[in-house]
């Protein structure tokens, strides 16, 4: 049970309502604002019809930035507007016709929307505008608790997003402000820190520029103007609008666009616009709950941004510990996950890898006759070879001390044969060009074709190494049994 205190106030802004709506009928009007001066050469906003009742409260005006109103001022009557196109009569109001109507006991009244054709004569419209200034006395509460709901839910949506992806984040903020605003594009841009690129995300309901470069370029120039922020243009016609953005003007669709920053240290800004599809510009409230959704946005951008930063992390702690430290190749950690993610029943029919296992001759000699620094240099070496010599797809590890593996993708053995061939050959090449540290090694080769799992391949590969190093070893043996 509301209470007959409330109940009363219900049924009193009820008829207020309806005696508005009668008033504004009579010269044709879908909108009707009554203001009120509240100090020299400001007004008010307070209650009306149409977009007059959903704007009550929220719209503050100055006479000297106000051309239409200072006239009627001025003139201390009747100002009429009437234009073939949609111009902007006062504060965020846009239409093509319109009323202002100073009346008599100091209220400045405007009938909005008129038709085409006499309003009904300037005494009329001075008569009407008396009633409805009668009429009104204070924005109604129940409207200023309906401002105040839309406030927390247009919060409550930005705190909603949960999107992990730092530009994906900014998307949602982005869509959620152009939503709340009913705006036709909205845009979030983060300020670079620590030498990181600015990232930009943005969304267009119902207008996008001439080219997706421009909402860098206007990200880019409001991060530069952080400082003055917030910043409104409500005309962006008007040849002193503060915010003139290349591919944000009037000329590109644009009615009126402000921007804000996320954060009080900005960790982001947020700007959103409005365009010709639907001209008007920024209320009171408007302008609230854009300060109110870049006030909760910025945990949202500031979780977004860590996020991001602990996955880059992580990502660089994976390729360290998939990369070995002294040669450069992928790791033995890389190559024992790449053997657990093998698919049960080998690979897939028609898909081929071949296994190389490259284990190097005589390191242990070499590290106790010549040092481990002659050693290391001979592993980065051997490593080195063994990738100018693989191709695009395929990928070489160290899998232990003196032990290389290389995987081959797309590799039958016929292709796995000759690839040896032609990195025994290279070898052979190597250690004449430098002789001083000569590299030799033992190669054997396998795959998984046909049927044949990545293990039953690498040890097939094992054991061709072996058996082409006890070769090594016994031609060596005759050699010098012979000399």
């Amino acid at each position: 049970d509301p209470g007959p205190h409330l109940s009363g106030q219900v049924v009193q802004a009820q008829a207020r309502g309806h005696a508005l709506d009668a008033i504004a009928e009579q010269p044709g009007a879908t909108d009707l604002f009554v203001f009120r001066r509240t100090a020299t050469g400001t007004w008010c906003h307070i209650d009306g019809v149409g977009r007059g009742a959903g704007w009550a409260g929220n719209v503050e005006i100055r006479s000297e930035d106000e051309p239409h109103v200072a006239a009627a001022v001025a003139d201390g009557a009747v100002r009429l507007v009437d234009g073939a196109e949609p111009v902007r009569i006062v504060g965020p109001y846009y239409a093509c016709r319109a009323a202002l109507v100073l009346a008599p006991g100091g209220e400045l009244v405007v009938f909005g929307g008129l038709p085409d054709g006499d309003p009904g004569g300037r005494e009329r419209l001075v008569l009407l505008a008396e009633r409805a200034a009668r009429l009104v006395c204070d924005v109604p509460p129940a409207k200023r608790l309906e401002d105040e709901l839309e406030i927390l839910e247009a919060v409550r949506a930005v705190t909603m997003v949960s999107a992990d992806a730092l530009p994906a984040a900014l998307a949602a903020v982005a869509q959620c402000a152009a939503t709340a605003l009913s705006c036709e594009f909205a845009a979030v841009a983060t300020v670079p820190r620590d030498g990181s690129d600015p990232v930009c995300s943005w969304a267009g309901p119902g207008w996008s520029p001439a080219r997706e470069a421009l909402v860098a370029q206007a990200a880019a120039s409001l991060i530069a103007r952080r400082a003055e922020l917030p910043l409104l243009t409500q005309d962006s016609a008007a040849e002193d609008a503060v915010l003139a953005l290349e591919g944000f003007e009037a000329t590109d669709g644009i009615t009126a666009i402000q921007a804000l920053p996320v954060g009080a240290d900005p960790v982001a800004v947020l700007f959103v616009a409005h365009a010709s599809t639907v001209p008007r510009g920024f209320t009171l409230l408007c302008r609230r709950v854009a300060g109110a959704m870049a006030d909760a946005a910025e945990v949202v951008v500031r979780r977004a941004i860590a996020q991001e930063r602990l996955a880059a992390e992580n990502s660089e702690l994976a390729k360290r510990v998939e990369t070995d430290a002294l040669t450069g190749v992928a790791s033995r950690s890389w190559w024992e996950e790449r053997l657990a993610r093998e698919p049960a029943g080998g690979a897939a029919p028609g898909r081929f890898w071949s296994v190389v296992v490259v284990d190097l001759d005589g390191l242990k000699q070499l590290n106790d006759t010549r040092g481990h620094g002659v050693g290391d240099e001979l592993l980065r070496d051997c490593a080195q070879l063994l990738q100018r010599n693989c191709r695009a797809g395929d990928r070489v590890a160290r899998i232990g001390g003196d032990e290389f593996v290389v995987l081959l993708q797309d590799a039958g053995s016929e292709t796995a044969a000759r690839w040896c061939s032609r990195l025994l050959d290279a070898a052979q090449e190597q250690r004449r060009a430098a002789p001083d540290v000569p590299m030799t090694f033992s190669a054997g080769w396998g795959t998984t074709a046909p049927g044949a799992s990545l293990y039953d391949a690498l040890a097939q590969a094992d054991e061709r190494m072996y058996e082409d190093k006890r070769s090594r070893r016994q031609r060596l043996a005759a050699v010098r049994s012979v000399s």
